[in-house]
């Protein structure tokens, strides 16, 4: 693969197979579990942090083209402005809504997993057939799951990520083909 900027939003790690972990004693397996968990409520404050920038990205590409689209109208109707203006805020508001789109699909709500587990993951009737109820069985289940919420989350943010690079990659190239057709025009 090409050595660019955005590589790391295409690699994706193979989850751990938390068996491996079956002969560390019940202490070490809480501990685990802990910082499982707080890697989780990272990832969720991440997640946050990345929804609130997409939301943000959007409303600001969303006011540039209110804003070019209003000048494009008022000039419309000027039959003297000048043609390669009038395309450079037809363009500008075209490449900012699509701009917008690619923020807004960023934050479009899909499942985020947060740490801890409800109760009724603890029934006995959750458990699977033929296995040992005790601490350190809970523990590697626990592992077992918290492992693939964390995978999933990380899949989730790498799109995200993507999603609003492309974003902001659009509103820049769209800033630089209107200059250019401003540029023309003068």
């Amino acid at each position: 693969m090409v050595d660019s900027p955005v590589k790391f939003l295409f690699k994706s790690r193979k989850p751990v197979d938390v068996k491996q972990l079956q002969h560390l004693p019940e202490e070490v397996l809480s501990e685990i579990v802990k910082e499982s968990n707080e890697k989780l409520s990272a990832q969720f404050t991440s997640h946050m942090a990345t929804e609130q920038r997409g939301f943000a990205l959007a409303g600001l590409a969303l006011a540039a083209a209110t804003t070019s689209i209003s000048s494009y109208l008022s000039m419309t109707k000027d039959k003297t402005a000048l043609d390669n203006l009038v395309c450079a805020y037809l363009v500008f508001s075209v490449g900012m809504i699509a701009s917008a789109l690619c923020s807004l699909f960023s934050v479009r709500p899909k499942k985020f997993h947060i740490p801890g587990s409800e109760p009724k993951n603890w029934l006995l009737e959750t458990w699977p057939a033929n296995t040992k109820k005790n601490l350190k069985t809970t523990r590697l289940e626990q592992l077992k799951i918290t492992q693939s919420r964390i995978s999933s989350n990380e899949e989730t943010a790498r799109r995200k990520a993507f999603l609003q690079i492309s974003s902001l990659a659009v509103a820049f190239l769209t800033v630089a083909c209107s200059g250019y057709l401003v540029f023309l025009g003068g």
